[in-house]
């Protein structure tokens, strides 16, 4: 296993709330770690103190774990409801499933408890590559 590439991805899965893969580059990380292997390079925190970076890493991956884990429940407690998904920016309607959302490329997904019953908020892909073309300008 690649650490470094492990941690770009787990950083990468918690950006797109991608709660299945958080949960896998988490988990791989941590047993990673607990044999007492070198930490992945944190560009911001890594001044050589590999004893620090363990730490960080660590508890970085133990919080995402936990809050992928809160998340995936939510969603499970919430699908027996039914699963309803639209974009927060221009209304379309996602699919009908968590899992087809993440892989259609949704982010952001989040239960909108003030919708009706099992309905998630988030920004479909051609908002979000909206977004990105008028942050490069």
């Amino acid at each position: 296993m690649d650490p470094d590439e492990t941690w770009r991805l787990l950083g990468e899965a918690c950006s797109k709330m991608d709660w299945p893969a958080v949960v896998e580059f988490a988990n791989a990380l941590l047993e990673w770690l607990e044999k007492g292997r070198f930490a992945p390079r944190m560009t911001n925190l890594d001044d050589g103190n590999h004893e620090v970076s363990r730490t960080a890493v660590f508890a970085a991956c133990q919080y995402s774990l936990e809050w992928a884990e809160q998340s995936l429940a939510d969603f499970g407690n919430r699908d027996e409801t039914g699963f309803a998904l639209a974009c927060i920016h221009c209304g379309t309607r996602g699919p009908e499933s968590y899992v087809s959302a993440i892989d259609e490329e949704w982010s952001n997904l989040n239960y909108d408890p003030q919708a009706a019953s099992g309905r998630f908020l988030g920004k479909c892909p051609n908002c979000r590559r909206q977004q990105l073309a008028n942050s490069r300008l």
